[in-house]
């Protein structure tokens, strides 16, 4: 090997583990390393490999490199028998490997894989879409499944459903909000969608064994996508849904639970948790909250839900103040999406199904516990024409969002539907229009209400963050892209992800400019540099894992750690890039 490249192997392995040039690289300086390969591939990039303590509840996840090695850094295993697990579509492990680990040596286990038994279980929603695309069948249908909000697309298509064992099932979910929880009101009946029965029988086991097409998978990840150290955290209460993550000064990680009355904080050193009951606001109603923030003094933030308020969580004293929406005395209550400005004032979003109560933006006053109302659309906003649809397969996602629906869309009308909400350093409010495609603009003073239309027809913006140059950044989730509004220019720009059925469902701004996007379709976690359009996927290593918030990134570490909630499979992951 000559002098230089040899230098640059050594350059790049001591960047890879961050190690400064001038340390020395001991063996012991990973816990455990090896090569992955498989009879139909050799040696193989992009294989995640995780490592978990037997009788533990943290993992620990790193990608093999173009080579087919993987390394684990010694600090992040300590010493004990661990159980080695793979993620790489298509594979299964060969043999389940447990190793152990001990202290100042480097464990060595090369790892064999095969070609998996069932193929099934290893499909990610967007896999599973990808897949039933393909049976020319699926035009129109695949817009009105909304199933991701409370489980998997595996549960649909793994069914034996017959069209006729359909009805029942369509008409129980319509009477489930998000969580799979039930509405606590009356939902209107409606006639069963025998079209919608039929081709989810068509794409089912219901005739067979095996399914009627091919599937359809997700290249494994490559190149930057690979350098990265993932940690995963069981929570206690394997019911939780960890929808909304935060990271306090102090560095200890929180997180509001969607279906559970419940606060949790984390200590990221160990892994233990500890829990803080919500107050009851409607006693008997669905619990649970989401659109988690921090502000100045530390105090954490949570809208209600279905709970119809507003909690603050006091870190230093441990106490909850709570505050009740306007119409939270009626049923359809919904605390939506809460932002804090920067003069102390709370705007929370207050909705309700079916009209029943207005659709309204609450601005808070905390010291005297006012709520100053905001009226999102005036009379003449309210019903807009239909616009021209996206085309099903890249990006592009249907749904309902309750009032949402496609039944208004073949009506050729839409309607506005609030989602995601920001504020701007002027204490301007801006709220994601997910229904018609808009970012809405609120003047504080005078309430005046401007609409701007997303160059991305009917794209579905849906949570949103602002950067600290007043750039509105937020996600598309029809649109399958990362769009951006300069509240200076009111002008847009949008970046395309390259996953079919992407569905971001919210992004974050970290310290660097880089934007980062996750969704309920697929299990990657996007990082869209802005300055040359590149999106790096770093794949998690649990399957499904449906991706909420973005609130998690933690700009104390170089480079940005990101902490996320898997809100389906009862984790909180942390995902360290290495670069």
């Amino acid at each position: 090997m000559g002098k230089s490249i040899w230098l640059a192997f050594v350059v790049g392995l001591l960047c890879w583990s961050g190690i400064g040039l001038g340390q020395e690289t001991p063996r012991s300086q990973f816990a455990l390393q090896g090569t992955v390969s498989s009879e139909a591939e050799g040696k193989m990039e992009g294989v995640l490999v995780r490592a978990k303590k037997v009788g533990g509840t943290i993992s620990v996840t790193v990608v093999s490199d173009p080579q087919g090695k993987y390394h684990f850094p010694a600090n992040r295993l300590e010493p004990g028998q661990y159980q080695l697990s793979i993620r790489a579509v298509g594979y299964d492990l060969a043999s389940a490997p447990q190793i152990d680990i001990t202290p100042n040596k480097t464990a060595q286990l090369d790892l064999k894989l095969e070609n998996a038994k069932d193929l099934s279980p290893q499909l990610m929603n967007a896999e599973w879409l990808m897949s039933v695309e393909t049976t020319g069948k699926s035009k129109g249908q695949i817009e009105k499944l909304e199933c991701v909000g409370c489980h998997s697309l595996t549960r649909v298509f793994e069914s034996k459903f017959k069209p006729e064992d359909w009805y029942p099932v369509l008409a129980r979910m319509e009477t489930y909000g998000p969580g799979g929880r039930k509405l606590p009101f009356q939902v209107p009946s409606r006639p069963p969608d025998k079209e919608l029965a039929q081709w989810l029988s068509s794409v089912n086991l219901s005739s067979g064994e095996r399914h009627s097409y091919e599937f359809k998978t997700l290249p494994r990840p490559k190149g930057r996508a690979t350098r990265v150290v993932i940690t995963e955290y069981d929570v206690p209460n394997k019911g939780s849904e960890p929808h909304e993550v935060l990271v306090d000064p102090d560095g200890m990680v929180w997180y509001a639970d969607f279906v559970r009355p419940h606060l949790l904080k984390m200590d990221p050193k160990n892994g233990q948790f500890q829990e803080y009951r919500l107050p009851d606001l409607k006693a008997g109603f669905p619990a649970g909250s989401n659109c988690f923030e921090i502000d100045k003094e530390g105090n954490l933030w949570m809208a209600g839900l279905k709970q119809g308020g507003v909690y603050k969580f006091d870190r230093k004293t441990e106490k909850f103040t709570t505050w009740r929406l306007p119409y939270s005395d009626s049923a359809y209550s919904h605390a939506g999406c809460l932002i804090l400005s920067p003069d102390g004032s709370v705007w929370v979003r207050e909705t309700g199904s079916g009209g029943h109560i207005p659709e309204n933006e609450h601005r808070l006053d905390p010291k005297t516990g006012q709520f100053t109302n905001y009226i999102a659309f005036p009379e003449d906003m309210k019903i807009i024409p239909a616009v021209q649809r996206e085309p099903q397969g890249i990006g592009y996602l249907g749904g309902g969002f309750g009032d949402l629906s496609y039944r208004e869309e073949n009506g050729n009308k839409r309607r506005h539907q609030l989602y995601g909400s920001s504020i701007d350093s002027k204490g301007t409010y801006y709220v994601a229009d997910i229904g018609a495609g808009y970012i809405e603009k609120i003047d504080p003073r005078t309430k005046a209400v401007t609409l701007y239309q997303t160059p991305t027809p009917n794209s579905g913006p849906r949570r949103m963050d602002m950067d600290s140059r007043d750039r509105l950044w937020f996600a598309e989730y029809r649109g399958g892209k990362i769009g951006m509004f300069d509240t200076n220019t009111t002008k847009f720009k949008e970046w395309p992800i390259p996953t079919p059925f992407a569905g971001p469902y919210d992004v974050g701004v970290d310290k660097n400019g880089d934007v980062w996007a996750g969704g309920m379709h697929t299990d990657f976690l996007y990082r869209l540099d802005p300055k040359t359009g590149e999106v790096t996927q770093y794949l998690l290593p649990t399957v499904n894992v449906n991706i909420r918030n973005l609130g998690g990134i933690d700009n104390r570490t170089t480079p940005v750690t990101v902490w996320i909630g898997e809100t389906h499979q009862a984790k909180i992951a942390r995902v360290e890039p290495l670069d």
